[in-house]
């Protein structure tokens, strides 16, 4: 089993680890602890893929380059959506149209990204998204998580996400090796907590778990836990929630499936 976040060396912005996240609350005896109850969650968004996200209603999309069977390709016969398929350039940001005002949720995915270890760049899962500031998405490095200007600059857009990231570089990543993140408002240099994880890009299906709890949040790939963390203060200002992807000079399909939002409310 790959080791638990509490034994692996983190970097810390704005965020606090506490013991709590991944054990149980002591009693106030100071007796044996107690599992924290768990949320009743309600399925409130799902999409198999079985129709076309580009046109079955269920969905926002902005793209780089235009292009549907580039940047938000459905492939019918698998009923699969690719991110992006095997182009330089290519970028997209796709929001479920849903709103994310809740403070206790969790998400469940799939995921497939191939053309690994000279592949790239990579996706992320974004929440508290403020897409109205899209917008054409940066590609690349950015991965539809920015939005780019005529003049290839980029902006920064409020919100968080939690980066699945393929393609690294000095100077912007805090691994020089694939690594899953949280980062807030842009890519380079934001990474608040993270860790190695090499089989992003081993074209396998993989399965992710992510949950939020009033700021507390964690991350699971294959039922394994990789991350248990929790922000000081959780901006709660946006709502968008869906993924951003992006390839630069090198490429991969970047391809999810069965993405379902579930909201929860505190067990009594």
């Amino acid at each position: 089993m790959k080791p638990s976040l509490l034994t692996i060396a983190l970097t810390f912005t704005s965020v606090v680890l506490s013991p709590s996240l991944l054990a149980a609350e002591p009693t106030p005896a100071g007796g044996a602890p107690a599992p924290p109850a768990e949320p009743n969650y309600t399925l409130v968004f799902s999409d198999d893929f079985s129709t076309n996200p580009n046109s079955n209603g269920k969905w926002t999309v902005f793209r780089r380059q235009g292009n549907p069977n580039e940047e938000g390709y459905w492939d019918p016969a698998s009923a699969t959506w690719y991110l992006t398929r095997q182009q330089a350039n290519l970028a997209i940001a796709a929001f479920a149209n849903y709103e994310l005002t809740a403070k206790i949720w969790k998400v469940n995915f799939k995921y497939r990204v191939d053309n690994g270890p000279k592949g790239a760049d990579g996706f992320v899962f974004m929440f508290y998204k403020d897409k109205s500031a899209y917008g054409t998405p940066d590609s690349g490095t950015y991965m539809g998580f920015q939005t780019r200007n005529r003049d290839g600059s980029d902006n920064p857009v409020p919100g968080y996400g939690l980066q699945f990231d393929t393609y690294q570089y000095v100077g912007c990543d805090p691994l020089q090796t694939n690594y899953i993140a949280i980062i807030q408002d842009v890519v380079c240099q934001s990474a608040q907590i993270y860790r190695p994880f090499t089989e992003i890009d081993d074209n396998v299906w993989h399965s992710v778990e992510f949950r939020f709890t009033n700021g507390r949040l964690v991350a699971m790939v294959d039922g394994t836990t990789l991350q248990g963390f929790g922000l000081f203060s959780p901006d709660y200002t946006y709502t968008g929630i869906g993924f951003g992807a992006g390839t630069g000079s090198s490429v991969s399909n970047q391809i999810i499936d069965n993405f379902q939002i579930w909201v929860g409310e505190s067990a009594k």
